[in-house]
């Protein structure tokens, strides 16, 4: 039986603990979308998922029930208490007390070593993500897919995310060019993932209720589309370069002195991959974007030594 509201304010109550807003905690109360949620993320007997932000365990129950193995991320101690007690007696679940993320663009090395040590890799993530979280997250997991599919050790493996996320988000995960959503996000989504929208997700449908919508997406990871690119890092770097100043044109790009590519290469990689520099960076194809990267990185000779350069979010 899934945990009615009535139920998590209880069981919250007789434990001393509240929904902490410091770990963006909205629990999903909706049994209906709780059960699309799963549905969409095709979890099934023997799925190795990975749940960010449990709370009570509510999608927690139903991943059990549809049979697969879970191991569920709590950041919240008082709640992983909880969670170790509720599964105490189901093996199919493991809890881990523990932030997701070791600062804003990194797998927490934890989380990557307890999922290799169960043998839960690749993993399914399924989870109702905390809103502030759920770009680099979902971001981090599109890099490490690649990483690990190239036999990276230390990075995270993931086939593919199903996730209830702000619509915001969610609109600039499926932007196309040209519109005002589109950036750094939506074009690291398109080139090493396909985008699914779900059903959209209103605020009653969560406890506490927040002041936004949400959506469901499902993004499918295929890391053997990265053929095209020779180093996900590059591309990375040439994302974050362009969205950094998103209303000047390109040709910008070729007058900074604090780029990883001196100014004739990346030029001659502009015009290989067939890209206007009179063009802004939000009027770029994913595909172009991509292209721009493989071909900076066939070019530069000791770039892996510079600093990874973040995607703002």
């Amino acid at each position: 039986m899934a945990q009615t509201l009535t139920e998590i304010r209880r069981t919250l109550e007789q434990a001393g603990l509240r929904p902490q807003r410091m770990f963006g905690q909205n629990f999903l109360v909706d049994h209906n979308l709780l059960a699309k949620l799963v549905v969409l993320s095709g979890a099934g007997p023997g799925s190795a998922v990975l749940e960010v932000g449990p709370g009570t365990g509510v999608l927690t129950d139903a991943l059990v029930e549809a049979g697969a193995v879970v191991l569920a991320v709590e950041i919240d101690r008082g709640l992983a208490a909880l969670l170790e007690d509720r599964y105490a007696a189901v093996p199919s679940v493991h809890l881990l007390n523990a932030d997701v993320l070791a600062g804003k663009h990194r797998i927490n090395p934890a989380v990557i070593a307890e999922a290799n040590r169960l043998g839960l890799s690749p993993v399914h993530l399924v989870s109702n993500l905390p809103y502030n979280i759920a770009t680099p997250l979902i971001c981090e997991l599109l890099v490490g897919a690649v990483q690990a599919d190239r036999g990276q050790a230390s990075a995270l493996a993931c086939r593919d995310m199903t996730v209830t996320i702000q619509r915001e988000v969610a609109q600039r995960l499926t932007a196309p060019p040209g519109s005002d959503a589109y950036g750094p996000a939506g074009v690291l989504a398109a080139v090493l993932g396909q985008v699914t929208g779900g059903p959209r997700l209103p605020p009653e449908a969560f406890w506490p209720r927040p002041t936004v919508a949400s959506q469901m997406v499902r993004i499918d990871v295929r890391p053997a589309g990265m053929d095209v690119v020779p180093d996900v890092d590059v591309l990375q770097q040439v994302i974050a370069a362009a969205f950094s100043q998103r209303r000047k044109k390109l040709a910008a790009l070729l007058r900074r002195g604090d780029l990883p590519w001196p100014a004739g290469p990346l030029a001659e990689a502009m015009d290989a991959a067939g890209i206007d520099p009179d063009l802004r960076p939000e009027r770029i194809a994913p595909a172009a974007y991509a292209s721009l990267a493989a071909h900076l990185a066939r070019k530069i000779v000791g770039w892996r030594d510079l600093a990874k350069r973040p995607i703002n979010p």
